[in-house]
């Protein structure tokens, strides 16, 4: 995304950590807007939120970026590093011949579907033990990785889908660079700060509706919810058919247009609470 900065049109990325608490539910923990993804901003960031009381942390999710696994180390000592297996397998993609993609992959995907930590283990020797011959960059890749792409093993296994990937963070961050993407040039850091929280803080009332079984009163929702409705109306019995109401898509951030029949649109807006909470486990991303 660009802001304006002194006249002028710069980069700029926001930094996101998202957390899994004790009880299993998934919170975001805070958010920052840097000029880019260096392992300094990822170090001011990690100090702000241990400064507002971060604490307890038992693993930290990331991608392999020198400057996060940095800030992590000197900013959360006592938590376990886990690599994120999406981003890791993009990674031994690159030392794998093009013909053996499908084939690495699947080899792969074998290790997170086994039932207990001591097949996984067993799982990825057996994986090492088969490409050493025809593949020993793989093979290598593999092994030296090995500490870092396991660590989920030594967590309860009724965690290790929310903990072995940095996906959760990853779709937050695609619905942040779609609200993002449609406004072009920031006026200034603090408007990027508005809109990202607002998603932020929609994204999460959604995620609370969804939990309690209450309806979900986010823009998303009530449009499905309108959807819905419209396609149980009875079409009208005139020479000139009318065609039932149509749902504009989302404008802005937190606006839906309705369009009905020639009436003028109305305007719903939405706005949520951001909740702040202590996690056991955290996922970062930049966006």
């Amino acid at each position: 995304m660009k802001v304006r900065e002194g006249g002028r049109v710069v980069n700029a990325v926001v930094l996101l950590a998202t957390g899994v608490n004790g009880d299993g539910r998934r919170e975001v923990l805070g958010l920052r807007v840097a000029t880019s993804e260096t392992g300094a901003a990822w170090n001011e960031f990690f100090a702000d939120l241990v400064a507002r009381g971060l604490a307890g942390v038992r693993l930290v999710t990331s991608d392999a970026h020198t400057g996060l696994k940095d800030a992590i180390a000197a900013n959360l000592p006592g938590a376990v590093w886990q690599r994120c297996r999406t981003h890791y397998a993009a990674n031994l993609m690159a030392t794998t011949p093009k013909n053996m993609w499908p084939a690495v992959k699947a080899m792969l995907h074998s290790v997170y579907d086994q039932p207990d930590a001591t097949a996984v283990n067993a799982q990825f020797d057996r994986i090492i033990d088969d490409v050493t011959e025809k593949l020993p960059a793989v093979a290598e890749h593999l092994d030296a990785a090995r500490a870092d792409i396991l660590a989920f093993t030594t967590f309860p296994k009724d965690v290790w889908t929310q903990i072995w990937s940095n996906n959760p963070a990853e779709r937050l961050n695609r619905e942040i660079r779609r609200r993002t993407d449609s406004v072009g040039i920031f006026p200034n850091r603090a408007a990027i700060v508005r809109l990202v929280g607002a998603v932020l803080a929609e994204q999460a009332g959604r995620v609370e509706n969804m939990r309690s079984g209450h309806r979900d009163d986010s823009i998303r929702g009530f449009c499905g919810r309108l959807t819905r409705r419209i396609t149980r109306w009875p079409r009208p019995r005139l020479r000139r058919r009318i065609g039932p109401p149509s749902v504009a898509p989302l404008c802005g951030t937190q606006l839906c247009g309705i369009v009905s029949g020639g009436t003028r649109p109305r305007h719903v807006t939405h706005s949520g609470n951001d909740r702040l909470g202590v996690p056991t486990t955290v996922s970062s991303g930049g966006v």
